[in-house]
């Protein structure tokens, strides 16, 4: 059903954004000057913001629009968040811990229901006055003219310097070369390598530079694991073939899917060979088997840990590598993260670097007070609003990122317990305990020298589209239960892609 719906919904869509535009004809000296005339305007009115990802993005907002309002008395942040919250379930593990698991369910409905809505009011000249680019496709909302080019903004706002945030991360989201999304926040993927399975010879090259391909990470290790019976796995892609083949497309995406000249690219041989090189080291048990619960799978990530030559890693997980061991507390169910050597971060084959974001926005060309959108945008790119808890990934303000970059490893929450004697430390005006102790100021020190090399790598961010991708994920699964072989599934891909993209 959900690759019904979403598919039916490109129809409508396509038809009806392809009669939006307004402003698409103006000059530039006349657009500029527009944009000049708002952005030297008063605060003042009302605005909605519209998400339709409640978990990541609600909270952040609600706490922003407050701040806002207490800022700027008279005027008005309405907040709309769609999603219903996941569900929360609880697993009690065999030593007697307690570990809780998220259900999302199955959405698409929704999904489809709410992009919809979006664009029939966009459509109509109506809609929110910024949109939480979560769900929507947003390059088509570019490529129409309802969303504004906020390079427009940035260039005229005085009180804007684009210098005082990570300009790879905000200009790596261009679309065309126009600014419709302005991110919060990024994120990355990195390799760490476990010593006691990799040979010396691999990890002897592994050690020669900081950034792999996926096919090169594989190339070192698959003629020793080949050899290995101890019943080890390769990578530890969380959700194991499925998610190494996304990653895979992902950060490969317009090799595959050239969304800005409309053109499909499945049929040339290379999308048939990745399908049959994953299958062939799913066979061969590189990644962790398909289960049929999630309990199952919690089951795995606890006790199997241990069995991976490399451990495909998040970002939040680099700084507590670095943690001094000695004074991390028991736990049981889910350890603190351990890694005994990192590789270095992942590249796509154009050896790019691709980085994701958890909260973008844009603003909706229709806005009635474009003057309060932008200053509300601005404000969630300042530092307060960075370096809030609420934000998830790293912060694209570069003072609040360096703030981060302490948080948990010398700068703690004044909730975390300091234990006499354990390790030194002051409090700060803020409640923050930031700590002196030289080997927690070593960890950082270290900490830091691999963050800034892998956060200056980043130079891509796929700009992918939920239709597609659905039309993917259910041929591929077709793919690898044995339904279709590999060419049939990248005929039907190229066709159907291709059919959507022409609309």
């Amino acid at each position: 059903m959900h690759k019904f719906v979403l598919t039916a919904l490109s129809v409508i869509m396509a038809a009806s954004l392809a009669s939006c535009g307004k402003n698409t004809d103006m000059t530039d000296a006349n657009k500029k000057a527009e944009t000049e005339n708002i952005v030297q305007g008063e605060i003042s009115g009302e605005i909605t913001v519209s998400c339709y990802d409640t978990m990541i993005y609600e909270k952040f907002l609600n706490e922003a629009a407050e701040l806002f309002q207490q800022e700027h008395p008279g005027t008005k942040i309405n907040i709309e968040a769609q999603s219903k919250m996941p569900e929360i379930k609880t697993q009690q593990m065999e030593d007697g811990s307690v570990v809780s698991v998220t259900d999302t369910g199955d959405d698409s409905q929704d999904v489809a229901n709410y992009i919809n809505r979006i664009n029939t009011e966009l459509m109509s000249g109506r809609g929110p006055d910024i949109l939480a680019i979560d769900v929507l496709p947003y390059y088509k909302y570019a490529e129409s003219g309802t969303l504004d080019n906020l390079s427009a903004y940035i260039e005229s706002d005085k009180d804007f310097n684009i210098n005082n945030y990570m300009s790879n991360i905000i200009e790596g989201t261009k679309y065309k070369g126009g600014q419709y999304i302005v991110p919060l926040d990024f994120g990355f993927q990195f390799i760490s390598f476990d010593k006691s399975r990799v040979n010396e010879a691999s990890a002897l090259k592994l050690r020669e530079k900081n950034k792999f391909t996926y096919w090169e990470l594989s190339d070192l290790v698959s003629e020793q694991f080949a050899n290995d019976s101890s019943g080890a796995r390769v990578i530890d892609f969380q959700n194991g073939v499925s998610q190494a083949l996304r990653s895979l497309i992902n950060s490969n995406y317009k090799k595959y899917i050239d969304l800005e000249n409309k053109k499909a690219n499945f049929t040339d041989g290379d999308f048939v060979k990745l399908l049959n090189n994953v299958k062939e080291q799913r066979d061969k048990g590189w990644f962790k088997p398909d289960f049929q619960s999630v309990e199952e799978m919690t089951n795995d990530f606890v006790e199997n840990q241990d069995l991976y030559y490399y451990k495909y890693q998040i970002d939040m997980v680099l700084k507590y590598i670095f943690y001094p061991r000695d004074d991390m507390p028991e736990q049981s169910a889910f350890p603190f993260p351990d890694a005994d050597e990192i590789a270095g971060i992942l590249a796509n084959d154009a050896g790019e670097v691709p980085f994701r974001c958890f909260q973008l926005y844009g603003m909706n060309t229709y806005s009635q007070n474009k003057k309060l959108a932008w200053e509300f945008i601005k404000f969630m790119l300042g530092e307060e609003m960075q370096q809030s808890l609420n934000l998830l990934g790293y912060p694209v303000n570069n003072t609040a990122f360096i703030e981060d970059s302490k948080m948990n490893l010398i700068k703690m929450p004044n909730y975390v317990p300091v234990v006499e004697g354990d390790y030194e430390g002051e409090y700060t005006v803020d409640g923050f305990q930031m700590l002196t102790d030289e080997k927690y100021l070593t960890a950082y020190d270290e900490f830091m020298k691999y963050l800034n090399v892998f956060v200056n790598d980043l130079n891509f961010y796929p700009v992918t589209d939920e239709i597609i991708g659905e039309m993917i994920s259910s041929e591929t699964a077709q793919f690898f239960n044995g339904t279709k072989t590999a060419d049939e599934v990248a005929d039907t891909l190229q066709n159907k892609v291709q059919m959507y993209l022409d609309e």
